[in-house]
């Protein structure tokens, strides 16, 4: 692994614009449903997929579709989860549960597929869940569990969700040529036209500049990290798993989604859940490295 190259530029611009997207939703509060903050990060994206729409090809295949139709559904549920567990519950906490989508990715696996990790990655594997569980436990100063527990479950149905969805994503690319493209595509219509049909075509913009404003940043960091994701994972396939450092790079942003909510928001969670969040987060990265 070499530490150099534009893969990691746009592996940082990644980290920037996932922290900018999270940070903002939490910005946006009760203000905004839940289903406008989805529908305008997937239409940025849709409108920048724009010009390559001619060039789709609709696949025949009807395993490529069953698993992009239950990607799509299980992805927008994530989303509303996630939004609202970021609205009901503080941020340095929520982000950090995140980290467990590897971990379930590596359970749906070997539960469907009998594909088992290496014996290194289990010590990563077991840590994020001993993580997981201190969070939950951990005391505040009052000797009680940490306060916002529905926030935490919330976080963690959508990381269980995200999980599921994104090992639907391997399924569909992998069952035509060309998959990711038009997965890529496809899955992005479909998630834009779903979000129409919940908000029932009511997609007017909000009213007061300052909501307006919110998700408009939102949007666009969406598009930021999509797209400076994509073209990290470009980059990188000169390397011997590439990928795989791609996405423990990108992890990181959840460490600066911990520190916004600390040293900027001012959340004071409990000691034992900010270190296990934070102890989390690395066994996760640990997990997507010897996993590869």
């Amino acid at each position: 692994m070499t530490f150099s190259g534009i893969w990691l530029w746009f592996c940082l611009l990644a980290i920037a614009a996932s922290i900018a997207k999270v940070y903002y939703i939490k910005r946006i509060g009760g203000g905004i449903s839940n289903l406008y903050i989805l529908f305008y990060a997937r239409l940025a994206t849709c409108l920048a997929l724009l010009p390559f729409a001619a060039s789709v090809q609709l696949p025949a295949s009807p395993v490529f579709w069953f698993a992009t139709c239950a990607a799509v559904l299980l992805t927008t549920l994530a989303g509303y989860v996630y939004i609202e567990a970021l609205k009901r519950g503080p941020l340095c906490i929520v982000s950090a549960v995140q980290a467990a989508i590897p971990v379930m990715m590596v359970a749906v696996i070997a539960l469907f597929w009998e594909q088992y990790p290496p014996a290194a990655a289990l010590f990563f594997l077991f840590g994020m869940a001993a993580c997981i569980g201190m969070v939950f436990f951990s005391r505040a100063g009052g000797g009680h569990a940490v306060s916002d527990a529905g926030a935490v479950y919330l976080s963690l149905l959508a990381a269980a969700l995200y999980a599921v969805s994104t090992v639907l994503d391997k399924v569909a690319v992998a069952a035509v040529e060309h998959g990711a493209f038009n997965y890529t595509l496809i899955w992005n219509a479909l998630s834009a036209m779903l979000l129409v049909i919940l908000l029932r075509g009511r997609i007017n913009l909000p009213a007061g500049g300052g909501p307006r404003r919110l998700l408009f940043i939102v949007a666009v960091s969406s598009l930021a990290a999509f797209l400076a994701q994509q073209y990290a994972v470009q980059y990188s396939l000169h390397m011997a798993n590439g990928v795989t450092y791609v996405k423990s790079m990108v992890m990181l942003h959840i460490v600066g989604l911990m520190l916004l909510g600390v040293f900027v928001l001012g959340e004071r969670p409990p000691r034992g859940a900010l270190t296990a969040g934070l102890l989390g987060v690395l066994c996760a990265v640990g997990l997507v490295l010897f996993s590869g």
